[in-house]
């Protein structure tokens, strides 16, 4: 129950970010894509800086879509830890919709590198003997700047269909206010004319599709931070597999098991990675994960989102209950943590759960840099902050 719980809290803790003014205001957003951009990139850019605005703020409506409640969407698994939903395409429309999304132990570059690093999606992507599902190759293509790169991903499928790839376009996008973390993936298609002006790249180093089938891709995932130790995920595709029918099976297939399992590979690879995974490591040392890593694993930064924690009342839910309240009494943060007047709890579990949350917090504020172990000194220390 505590972790049905959890999940819940983080989904709305994403959604309201996704909803800020600042994600929905066209112009703002804009702005936002344009700074980014401008870190790593000189010259022209206004048709790119239009380009990928658009593309942001399009992904963002759909990740939006997760919290709407239309009956569109199909539940598919839902566990304490993740869920996975379904929701097919408009009438005629090739595309179907698959979304997952959890929480897992680990910080968010750590989560970000094993979603982005396409030259090791071998090391952990699920594989299925019956029905066939592997990945037989996967490589980046371009490197186009910090937070953007072209690679391609190639699948074995079960007979008679023929192997499937994706060519996908990566752009990442942050919101570091509130601890977000937004990634881009939308298959190229080989009709685009493409040139540097209007795409910021070309199709320079690109091969045909050569005995295989490519398959159309837009979505992307989202990483949040919920603390020092442990981040929220949603991921969300549609997807065009080049069927003219797919089977209720073939979905359940690929929700049900691939996703699933996909899942908790995901997690054992982020556990490996923390405990130093050599490939990793080195990978974690790109400027968009140092970039992801500073501006969120800082102790400055813990220490005020944790005093914000602190000072937000919390006032009465729809039951009319308040369940905690402090009011900045100049004493001492550390005598304030579950001191509260007895009038306002009347609910003695959800006012536990609310002391356990910051203790947690609290507790996460001694680990500066990510992935300290226990009594670890920083020499013992496999984290990249440690190095």
């Amino acid at each position: 129950m505590e972790g049905k719980r959890n999940i819940s809290d983080y989904r709305n803790r994403l959604d309201k970010t996704l909803s800020s003014p600042d994600l929905t205001n066209d112009e703002t957003l804009r702005t936002l894509v344009k700074n980014q951009i401008l870190l790593s990139s000189s010259g022209c850019i206004e048709n790119v800086v239009e380009r990928r605005s658009k593309e942001v703020s399009n992904f963002l409506t759909m990740l939006r879509s997760a919290s709407v409640d239309d009956g569109a969407w199909k539940l598919k698994q839902d566990t304490d830890e993740f869920r996975v939903m379904y929701r097919e395409g408009h009438e005629g429309s090739p595309f179907h919709t698959l979304l997952v999304e959890g929480y897992v132990d680990g910080p968010v570059d750590v989560c970000l590198c094993i979603s982005w690093e396409s030259v090791l999606y071998s090391k952990w992507w699920p594989q299925s003997a019956v029905p066939t599902f592997k990945i037989v190759s996967s490589q980046c293509l371009q490197r186009l700047r910090t937070g953007e790169q072209i690679s391609l991903v190639r699948m074995k499928v079960s007979w008679p269909l023929s192997g499937r790839e994706a060519l996908i376009h990566y752009f990442a996008f942050d919101y570091f206010q509130d601890d977000l973390v937004v990634v881009l993936l939308n298959s190229i298609p080989d009709s685009d004319m493409i040139d540097r002006s209007s795409h910021g790249f070309t199709r320079e180093g690109i091969p045909n599709a050569e005995e295989v089938v490519r398959i159309d891709v837009v979505g992307g995932f989202a990483l949040q931070k919920v603390t020092a130790n442990r981040s929220y995920f949603r991921t969300i595709a549609n997807m065009d597999i080049k069927l003219d029918f797919v089977p209720p099976a073939f979905i359940n297939f690929i929700s049900r098991q691939l996703i699933g399992s996909g899942f908790k590979l995901y997690k054992k690879e982020i556990a490996s990675v923390c405990e130093g995974d050599e490939k990793f490591r080195e990978a974690l040392m790109d400027p968009l994960y140092v970039r992801t890593r500073g501006a969120l694993y800082t102790e400055a930064r813990d220490i005020e989102n944790l005093e914000k924690r602190k000072s937000i009342t919390m006032h009465e839910n729809q039951s009319g209950v308040v369940l905690f309240e402090d009011n900045n009494n100049n004493n001492n943060g550390d005598e304030n943590i579950g001191s509260v007047n007895d009038e306002c709890v009347t609910d003695d579990s959800e006012h536990q759960n609310k002391i356990n949350e910051i203790e947690e917090l609290e507790e996460d504020e001694k680990r500066v840099g990510f992935l300290h172990k226990g009594n670890k000194t920083n020499q013992d220390c496999a984290c990249i902050s440690c190095g």
